[in-house]
């Protein structure tokens, strides 16, 4: 019914346009420090997969905004939608650029909820750079990024969508060049279990902020993707021990390179060389965790 309405839609007020929100995945994660506000410092190399969220925009007339949610994991996100993320960043942006144009948004939700991949992230991102185009706002990326900041430390890097180095809260990118991303195929897993963030970061221990400078300034100058190191895996392994057999297994399989939590979970992903060797680790995955959602892509 929502295809079809978009479709409709589609014919009466112009051409929809469809993106993909590419899951977010953190190959590493260093607690930096912890503000006043409450908020933490951080640093974390960040690339993105290609495996995603699916956002179709068809641009109106009139002032409406209207998000439609479907996809494997949209059930919860239904009854919601009008205070969904996505909302949020497209009123926003609607409002400071007085815009006199809506828009009806279709959202396929296909990568898990709170599961330390970024999604919400993404669909709020995506949506900021394609009804800026679809308006014709004429803002920049940055301006984008400090909106869609307002909303969650996550969205800029998602709005600036390619492998980066993330400091601060989140807000401060330094892009990396080329030669200096990490390549590959990622394996990712989640189990059937959605982790807040909110909570892995307000239970860590007070060990991180007592670290020694030096020790952290060679925790976060760690290039190679074997040794890099997630500040938050410890805590969301003790408690939500569900992730660790899966991480254990990925760890031992002979196809993975190096395998660790994505941000603060439930995801855990797997480096893999090759596609075939990607296609082969998730293969097995799937079989021996049979109730994890599993899925694989190449590195952006």
């Amino acid at each position: 019914m929502v295809a079809d309405f978009l479709i409709h839609a589609a014919s009466h007020y112009g051409t929809s346009l469809t993106v993909t929100s590419y899951a977010k995945v953190n190959l590493s994660l260093i607690i930096t420090g912890r503000r006043s506000d409450g908020y933490h410092e951080l640093h974390s190399h960040v690339v993105f997969c290609h495996v995603g969220d699916r956002l179709t925009f068809t641009p109106t007339p009139d002032k409406d905004v209207t998000l439609y949610v479907s996809g494997a994991f949209g059930a919860p996100l239904r009854p919601h939608a009008h205070d969904n993320v996505i909302m949020k960043v497209a009123l926003a942006l609607q409002d400071r650029t007085d815009t006199p144009r809506g828009a009806l948004i279709h959202l396929q939700k296909m990568l898990p909820l709170a599961s330390g991949i970024g999604g919400g992230s993404g669909d709020a991102a995506q949506t900021l750079r394609m009804l800026n185009w679809l308006w014709d706002c004429q803002w920049n990326h940055t301006m984008l990024a400090e909106l869609g900041g307002e909303f969650g430390a996550d969205i800029p890097v998602c709005v600036h969508g390619a492998s980066c180095v993330m400091h601060g809260i989140g807000d401060k990118l330094s892009p990396l060049e080329p030669e200096h991303r990490v390549q590959g195929w990622l394996v990712l897993v989640t189990p059937p279990v959605e982790v807040p963030t909110a909570h892995i970061f307000a239970v860590l221990p007070t060990s991180l902020y007592d670290r020694d400078p030096s020790d952290t300034y060679d925790l976060c100058q760690m290039h190679d993707p074997c040794m890099m190191h997630n500040d938050l895996e410890e805590v969301a392994l003790e408690y939500y021990p569900i992730i660790a057999p899966i991480l254990a297994e990925l760890r031992h399989h002979p196809h993975t390179v190096t395998a660790r939590l994505s941000g603060s979970g439930a995801t855990c992903f797997a480096l893999c060389i090759g596609r075939n060797d990607a296609q082969s680790l998730a293969d097995y995955m799937q079989i021996r965790f049979p109730d994890a959602w599993v899925r694989y892509g190449v590195i952006l």
